[in-house]
């Protein structure tokens, strides 16, 4: 009966929390894997044809294998390219520019891949970006800077206001491009508007 809680449990409540948080993603709930693969040997133990349960085991090898190899290979389920993203800007971005990010600092996978090539700067004055404070750490980050990388990573949580995009556009930064990474979201790239 444990174990079938700790497989059910989980997938109930992740189930019924996802309608107000995206929390029901496969990678949230790895946890509850040994409580599956306890089922299914338990299962596979108490079928008495031996032929059919040598087959099972078989089976639940290969379909292992086989989904591993998919994972692996598969480009599309990585779940997050931060050293692309954190490579790409570093290779891209100018002298006098600056990274910001939607949180009081840069994200960890961004500062773990970065090499300090470029300023990066967490520019909310907290978690949940309250709209003066915010504006005014944001004005003084982007302070004579040419061109922004702006990280909107986990931005409807952190400034559903949207008060750090209004701050760049209130100062006269221009989105010039956007790109996007898996897991990571969008990086748009402003510039100064003289700059153009």
């Amino acid at each position: 009966v444990g174990v079938w809680l700790w497989l059910v449990i989980p997938l109930i409540l992740g189930f019924l929390i996802s309608f107000n948080f995206p929390a029901f993603i496969y990678f949230r709930f790895i946890y509850v894997v040994p409580a599956f693969y306890l089922l299914i040997s338990w299962g596979i133990e108490r079928t008495k044809n031996g032929q059919l349960r040598n087959i099972l085991i078989l089976g639940i090898l290969a379909s292992n294998i086989v989904s591993w190899l998919i994972y692996v290979t598969n480009p599309n389920q990585k779940r997050e390219q931060w050293r692309q993203a954190t490579e790409f800007v570093e290779e891209n971005a100018k002298p006098n520019e600056i990274v910001i990010f939607e949180f009081p600092e840069p994200f960890a996978p961004y500062r773990w891949y970065s090499k300090n090539l470029v300023e990066a700067k967490g520019v909310t004055n907290s978690i949940s970006a309250e709209p003066q404070k915010t504006s005014e750490v944001t004005s003084k980050a982007i302070a004579g800077k040419s061109g922004v990388y702006y990280f909107e990573y986990l931005k409807e949580l952190s400034d559903p206001k949207d008060v750090v995009r209004k701050t760049l556009v209130g100062k006269g930064f221009v989105k010039k491009d956007v790109y996007n990474f898996q897991g990571v979201g969008f990086i748009e790239y402003y510039i100064k508007s003289e700059s153009l």
